[in-house]
């Protein structure tokens, strides 16, 4: 689905604000929701589906595109601007060595910067629905959500002062696993509202791929912050039994209405490993 249909199916412009976003959405999940519509399920289902695609869609573009407040970081821009006149010449074929140690020190505080910010996720279990719009979580949420996405553009823009292939890829792996974790953080599902064997088989893999991905991701961002060491042996085994729930659900149920939700996961959870394999799997 398209950012311009994705639009036109909750009701809003391109300038609509997130507040805006959340509230058409929601306005319209209630007209939809099936147990509001039981005589008109697989018209109430396919509406919620189509909700579900276009507020992920726009949020997921919002989230890579939303401009970042240079004002807030002149200072750190600043310097970033001092470093990349000062080797560009002596970059030409290979990054100068001082040039590389200061990308990677920056590196190193936007991801202590995130990583803190997803224990929190975890701490104050912000990945369960009600409890994230409880009282002062939503604002807790909402501030997660602001940190990690100004920490995602920084890293963006270490890759661009580097040819180094292998910081580029230590970059670049952290960002994907920064969008692709925001992307399925807000992945809704409306459980109670399927009753068909199809579907009611599809969210049953879903559910068993979900409890796996929650507890790999429990072990990365919340366990290890706690212990100082993680459970290699028990993270990629969680890690691979979700991958291969997602992948039957997909393979098995591709016109459920979990398809799209189901997607989100499987990639997400793909993403999680290869950011597992290279951060800590040889530590």
């Amino acid at each position: 689905m398209n950012l311009e249909e994705s639009y036109k199916i909750l009701g809003i412009d391109k300038n609509s604000s997130d507040e805006d976003i959340v509230s058409a959405y929601k306005k319209l999940a209630k007209l939809y929701h099936p147990d509001k519509n039981r005589k008109n399920l697989d018209i109430a289902n396919n509406k919620m589906a189509n909700l579900n695609n276009a507020y992920s869609t726009i949020k997921s573009y919002k989230f890579q595109n939303k401009e970042i407040d240079l004002k807030n970081n002149k200072k750190e821009k600043t310097k970033q601007s001092s470093n990349v006149e000062r080797f560009e010449e002596e970059r030409a074929n290979k990054l100068n060595e001082l040039a590389k140690e200061i990308l990677i020190n920056k590196f190193t505080n936007y991801k202590e910067i995130c990583k803190e910010m997803l224990y929190q996720y975890f701490q104050y279990k912000l990945y369960n629905y009600a409890n994230r719009n409880a009282g002062i979580n939503k604002k807790r949420y909402n501030e997660i959500v602001d940190v990690l996405q100004s920490n995602y553009h920084a890293i963006g823009s270490l890759t661009k002062q580097t040819k180094d292939n292998e910081l580029i890829e230590h970059f670049s792996n952290f960002q994907n696993m920064l969008f692709n974790f925001y992307k399925q953080a807000e992945c809704s599902i409306i459980y109670e509202s399927y009753n068909t064997n199809i579907e009611i088989q599809a969210l049953q893999l879903f559910q068993k791929g979900d409890k796996h991905l929650h507890l790999a991701q429990n072990e990365i961002f919340f366990n290890r912050h706690n212990k100082g060491t993680i459970d290699k042996d028990f993270t990629i085994k969680n890690i691979a039994e979700s991958e291969n729930y997602f992948r039957v659900g997909l393979n098995h149920y591709k016109n459920s209405e979990f398809e799209i939700e189901t997607r989100i996961k499987y990639n997400y959870t793909i993403v999680l490993k290869n950011y597992f394999l290279l951060f800590f799997f040889d530590d």
